[in-house]
């Protein structure tokens, strides 16, 4: 008879420290709100993770051109199917007119900046991945 193997795995967890009125601090309020959520928290962080961030992780690996603009198709449409269920969620249709203040012209994108633990100022953590 055949061993299952058993498969390895690994923990993620991030720690983040911000204030109670951040941003940040309001997001981890409403992932703790079950009601509210369409699902798991863990899915919803490492999807929009995913989106926003696994065409680089492939550049970073060295993918083949061919990866990399799949992972880049990959990225889209997750984003569209996301926005898609915003609009709707929100009823809020924006293929119709565009907003008040229109589309951004910035040509640069702000990063937040991140911090290693031990360079943090006070506040409150919160923890992402628990």
């Amino acid at each position: 008879m055949a061993q299952k193997l058993a498969k390895k795995t690994i923990d993620i967890r991030a720690k983040l420290k911000v204030t109670p009125e951040s941003l940040e601090a309001q997001i981890d309020e409403y992932l703790k709100d079950l009601e509210a959520i369409p699902y798991d928290k863990h899915r919803l962080i490492i999807d929009a993770l995913r989106t926003y961030y696994l065409p680089l992780v492939r550049e970073n690996q060295g993918a083949s051109p061919e990866r990399l603009r799949q992972s880049l198709v990959d990225a889209n449409r997750s984003w569209q199917v996301h926005f898609r269920y915003l609009q709707q969620r929100l009823g809020i249709d924006l293929t119709q007119s565009a907003s008040p203040s229109g589309p951004s012209t910035s040509t640069s994108i702000l990063q937040p900046e991140i911090k290693p633990e031990d360079e943090l100022e006070e506040g409150e953590y919160i923890h992402i991945f628990d």
